[in-house]
């Protein structure tokens, strides 16, 4: 979930910057709220584990498909299509 992602970006904080307890609790807390207000959600939920890189390889060719549908479809210009079919 995306409480895991956060939960594991206060552990590389921990161990590669050195916090504080105090100011990891704080990171955490805020990165949940800004989350919980963007309404953020994994694009897939497999239950993976955190570090798992199956879930990118899953979701790849949905943002891939959803990427060329946004550059390459027509618009109604395009496709002479016009107001009164």
């Amino acid at each position: 979930t995306e409480k895991d992602i956060v939960r594991g970006y206060v552990r590389f904080l921990k161990l590669q910057r050195n916090l504080s307890g105090n100011t990891l609790d704080a990171y955490q807390r805020d990165l949940w709220k800004l989350l919980d207000y963007l309404e953020v959600r994994p694009i897939l939920n497999l239950g993976l584990r955190l570090g798992e890189g199956t879930g990118a390889l899953c979701a790849y060719p949905i943002i891939d498909s959803a990427v060329r549908m946004i550059n390459q479809m027509n618009n109604f210009e395009n496709a002479n299509i016009t107001k009164y079919f």
